[in-house]
Formats: structure tokens, C-alpha cells, sequence
């Protein structure tokens, strides 16, 4: 609602551009110390400059439907590029490497606000087009059983239990992760949001 107003949404800005700023120097100073990498990758201050991106987009995309400007056209020109960097860095970056936790991460956000910003805003592309067809929906609909499931699944399933390796286990992990996702969504998360579920409110 913020972002739909502009005294609101001047402020959310600041925030946002503040709160980024302080996570990546965060993310920084953390990264050079003994276990830094780890430090960098769990700890919230540290993250939090990927959703903040996200917020900041956020109050650019609200709002009424209207014409596209100038720097939407060029977004959405340079969708195609960002979302191919984004594709090769997930299978050719290593995760412990000091630079993605500097610059990386919030890079990595950045090119991925381009591609949201270019398929929900006003400029008609092929690449909206593609990701408005069935399955990836479906995986946006999923998306945060596929997140929450995933790694318990890594954990678990390893190559003694599933007496695989290599990308034949990635294979195996993802189905599981996709089933578990799809029942997550079904049966417990689409319940509770519809209200056809009700969780005990809080004594206090």
C-alpha cells in the first residue's frame, strides 16, 4: 500500500537505498574474517540487501497501468541478457567465493529486478511472453515450497541413500523437491491463505 503512494514511497526509498548500502558493507566487512563466508551467507544483515532491492523495485512497478517510458523500454531491451548472466552464474559460480558475497549477491538481485521489471511492466516482450506460459507459473507459484524444501532434501538425500551422483542425483533432489513443493502448496500453504484453515491465534 506504501508503494501505491508518493510521500510513502519517497520514504521507502531512502529506507531501501540506506538499508542496502548497510548490508553490503555488512557483507564486506564480515566476508574477510575467519569464517566470513559463512558469516556472509546466513547472517540477515548481510542478505537483506536482495530484498531490499526487491522492496525498491517495488516502488517503481505499483500503480496505475500507463505508458512506458524510456528507461522501461530500455529494461526491457536488456531483460534477455540479464536473465542469460543470471542462468550461467547459477552453473559456473562457485559458492565460496569471496567476491559473490562483496558484489556478487546484490548483482545477482539486481539483474533478476531487470527481468521482473521488463516482464510486469508495460513494454510487450517475448521473454513476458515465455515466462507467462504454464510451467514457469506453476514454479512462481511454488516458489517458496521449492526454497523452503529444498535444502532438508539436499541434506538428506545424499548420494549413500539415493545411490547416485552427479547430475543423476540433481536430478532426483529437484523431483523430490517439486513433489514435496506441489503437496506443501496444495494441502497446507493454499489452505491457510484461502482461510479454509484456521491456526490458533496467539494467547498474548
Amino acid at each position: 500500500l506504501a508503494a501505491r503512494r508518493a510521500r510513502p514511497r519517497t520514504g521507502v526509498r531512502i529506507l531501501v537505498g540506506a538499508g542496502t548500502v548497510a548490508s553490503i558493507a555488512a557483507s564486506w566487512w564480515v566476508v574477510g574474517a575467519a569464517d566470513g563466508v559463512t558469516r556472509a551467507y546466513y547472517g540477515t544483515d548481510t542478505r537483506a540487501a536482495s530484498i531490499l532491492v526487491g522492496a525498491g523495485l517495488a516502488t517503481v512497478t505499483a500503480g496505475e497501468l500507463r505508458d512506458a517510458t524510456r528507461t522501461e523500454r530500455w529494461v526491457a531491451v536488456a531483460a534477455p541478457a540479464a536473465l542469460v548472466g543470471l542462468l550461467a552464474s547459477w552453473f559456473v559460480v562457485d559458492g565460496s567465493e569471496l567476491w559473490l558475497y562483496r558484489w556478487g549477491l546484490v548483482t545477482h538481485a539486481l539483474l533478476t529486478a531487470v527481468v521482473v521489471a521488463a516482464v510486469s511492466g508495460p513494454v510487450p516482450s517475448a521473454l513476458g511472453r515465455i515466462l507467462a506460459t504454464r510451467f514457469p507459473v506453476r514454479v512462481g507459484l511454488l516458489s517458496y515450497g521449492l526454497y523452503l524444501w529444498h535444502w532438508p532434501v539436499y541434506l538428506w538425500l545424499d548420494e549413500a541413500r539415493a545411490g547416485l551422483s552427479g547430475w543423476g542425483l540433481t536430478v532426483v533432489r529437484v523431483a523430490v523437491t517439486a513433489v514435496l513443493a506441489e503437496v506443501s502448496y496444495r494441502f497446507l500453504e493454499s489452505p491457510i491463505r484461502h482461510g479454509r484453515v484456521r491456526l490458533p491465534r496467539p494467547a498474548f
